[in-house]
């Protein structure tokens, strides 16, 4: 399930997604929120919703989630989250219940063959379907569904209705535009993959 965070005084609640700007919402929320932090945003002392089930029946909050193109998303989680911790490796590794089925030298083709073969039951947030994080019984849990492609924008009216401060650019993952590292093959197979967010997100390659 993801981390769904509330604000009660707002009535405001916040599905989310990792690596659809989750660090930078859950920064401006907790200036917003007042919520105190030290150096995880993640393990602030957030207010939390436990089930998708609750979420669903708050319908007197504005609920809220921000999605992503799921082939630029998958490019930014192996950035990220696999080839930057092999290039330090200081970093954290947060795969390691796979074993060798995901490893930090792995190329982007095998690491995105290796998610292929892993069903939502068994993926990481960081790689798991999102429209099952934002639905519950099949229907939308959410009021609001934000395209990250549309962030800025979207942010902008949020930040008038709620109040909320300006969205700072956290954890900003550099890497080359997503289409130059697939082949069709590839792509179909994010594509198969990743088939519920294409079909009720709107997202193609």
């Amino acid at each position: 399930m993801p981390s769904i965070l509330v604000c009660h005084r707002l009535k405001l609640a916040y599905v989310a997604i990792p690596k659809a700007a989750c660090r930078s919402i859950k920064t401006a929320l907790a200036t917003t929120f007042g919520v105190p932090y030290q150096q995880d945003i993640h393990n602030a002392a957030w207010d939390r919703v436990h089930s998708l089930r609750e979420l669903a029946e708050m319908d007197d909050y504005f609920r809220f989630a921000v999605v992503r193109n799921p082939w630029e998303r998958l490019v930014s989680c192996y950035y990220d989250k696999v080839r930057l911790v092999h290039l330090e490796p200081a970093r954290q590794w947060i795969f390691p219940q796979y074993g060798e089925r995901l490893r930090t030298d792995m190329s982007f083709v095998d690491f995105v063959r290796a998610v292929a073969t892993l069903s939502d039951n068994g993926a990481d947030e960081h790689f798991a379907s999102q429209w099952p994080m934002i639905t519950y019984e099949g229907s939308l849990a959410v009021d609001h569904v934000t395209r990250f492609e549309h962030l800025h924008q979207e942010w902008n009216r949020l930040r008038r209705r709620f109040q909320l401060t300006a969205l700072p650019h956290e954890n900003k993952t550099e890497h080359p535009d997503y289409r130059e590292l697939y082949t069709k093959e590839l792509a179909d197979l994010v594509g198969q993959r990743y088939a519920l967010d294409v079909a009720n997100l709107g997202y193609d390659y």
